[in-house]
């Protein structure tokens, strides 16, 4: 009796897990997920959420960095976003951030890769104020309050 409960708690220990990777990935329509494998191949740990607006959100780890797509529910890409290194930035980008905003310090900052454009978004802090500072790769800058 003893060995029976042993291998229904190892099995439950093996097994779980490996459906809660599932039940994630289940979620999505079947398009939408098969959209998602051809860009991203070798993803690891997805997990998917809906947003609100009929697009599906995939979390997950790809080439050792944590990642996020969109997807429309037709399974259309609409968007990709990944945190980068605030040490390692393009020359460029820095640039563009230090002419138009003044004494700050780089909280966070993602790459957003869209169909159209890619932008680097900062969160900085600024005079004890933080805001979202976005640069596209055009040169263009945005600057809002954070929310």
């Amino acid at each position: 009796m003893k060995k029976l409960l042993v291998l229904i708690l190892l099995t439950g220990i093996i097994v779980l897990p490996s459906c809660e990777n599932r039940a994630g990935d289940d979620s999505a329509p079947e398009r939408v997920k098969r959209a998602f494998h051809v860009k991203f191949v070798e993803a690891e740990k997805v997990i998917w959420q809906e947003k609100g607006d009929s697009n599906w959100v995939a979390r997950f780890s790809w080439h050792g960095k944590d990642y996020s797509a969109i997807y429309s529910s037709s399974g259309k890409w609409l968007e990709t976003e990944y945190a980068l290194d605030k040490n390692h930035l393009p020359a460029p980008i820095l640039s563009i951030l230090n002419q138009n905003v003044g004494n700050y310090e780089i909280e966070k900052v993602d790459l957003l890769i869209t169909t159209m454009d890619e932008v680097y978004r900062f969160e900085i802090e600024e005079q004890g104020k933080e805001f979202v500072v976005d640069i596209h790769t055009t040169g263009t800058l945005t600057k809002q309050a954070k929310s």
